[in-house]
């Protein structure tokens, strides 16, 4: 390795393992990012519209996909079960915490 060279670059300017067309068109990876975001932003808006009102409802769309929701475990605000039972609660911001 030359003095002054980073472990994990290589000479010509590339990353480690980026393909060639990377470096010879880099118009495609703007592209590609612009179409990324616009999709997100396409799920992102129609979660917003066509689930049911209210910021916890539709909390409760996306912990009912990750999580049982046994009532007995969980916690509750006002008399209504919030989307995290007591276990995923600290399971996921634990691993979010951890990244």
């Amino acid at each position: 390795m030359a003095v002054g060279e980073r472990e994990g670059n290589r000479r010509d300017g590339r990353a480690q393992g980026e393909p060639d067309w990377v470096k010879e068109r880099p118009e495609a990876v703007d592209w590609a990012r612009w179409v990324a975001a616009g999709l997100a932003v396409l799920v992102l808006g129609a979660y917003i519209l066509l689930t049911p009102p209210g910021l916890l409802t539709k909390a409760d769309w996306v912990g009912a996909a990750v999580c049982h929701r046994i009532p007995s475990h969980s916690f509750h605000v006002g008399g209504h079960q919030l989307p995290l039972c007591a276990r995923c609660t600290g399971i996921f911001p634990g691993a979010l915490i951890g990244l």
